[in-house]
């Protein structure tokens, strides 16, 4: 089934249905089943559809049941796609109350989409000093850069300079919009560096002061 759904998503560069999740949708696992349209008050014809993106980052319709390795958008260049396309939902939109935050224009496509923390993840970062997120696009890491939220415990760093998207609403007291670095980055290149009592982190020999978010 994995191997069917990755040849379906490898054509996902049309603007239609069928690019975004309709070959997903015919070879999902029992459980999982279409979003009806929500009413957002989007004009007549177009359509709409729901996501969810969760903490490591990974893609899903947003009633898909369970949401795990096996039931995530895999395709590269479709995430690329989706994710390059990712901006901010205006307030006024209904379904900005009900969490979807962000939206994936596509044509006559609106895609929705709400985020279990940030709408970006950096997935990576490798030995060349590049983030990596969506499918395969990357982000120069600056080690100056770091956040790290006091109530969770969560790194992030800014998103590429021209970014439309916004700093997740309970860090909107930032001007800075910043993705999420998915904790097994962290663990990997960052934990054993930083040192929350001194807020700093020291990496390749040199220390780095952390920006703290309340």
């Amino acid at each position: 089934m994995q191997h069917r759904a990755a040849t379906l998503a490898a054509s996902t560069f049309r603007c239609s249905r069928r690019a975004m999740s309709a070959s997903a949708l015919r070879l999902a696992p029992a459980g999982v089943r279409a979003p009806p349209p929500p009413p957002s008050g989007d004009a007549p014809g177009v359509r709409e559809y729901l996501y969810f993106v969760d903490v490591h980052g990974q893609l899903f319709l947003d009633d898909t049941v369970p949401k795990n390795i096996a039931t995530c958008f895999k395709d590269k260049r479709f995430l690329d796609f989706f994710f390059s396309r990712l901006r901010a939902n205006p307030p006024s939109n209904p379904l900005f109350a009900a969490g979807f935050e962000y939206v994936s224009p596509c044509g006559k496509e609106m895609n929705y989409v709400r985020a279990a923390d940030a709408p970006i993840v950096f997935h990576d970062l490798d030995s060349q000093g590049l983030l990596w997120f969506a499918g395969s696009k990357t982000h120069p890491f600056d080690p100056s850069q770091i956040f790290v939220s006091r109530g969770n415990g969560y790194f992030y760093h800014p998103l590429p300079a021209g970014s439309p998207l916004p700093t997740p609403t309970r860090l909107a007291a930032l001007d800075t919009p910043l993705g999420l670095i998915k904790s097994s980055a962290v663990l990997s290149h960052l934990a054993s560096g930083a040192d929350m009592e001194s807020g700093t982190v020291t990496l390749h020999g040199r220390s780095y002061k952390i920006n703290f978010i309340e």
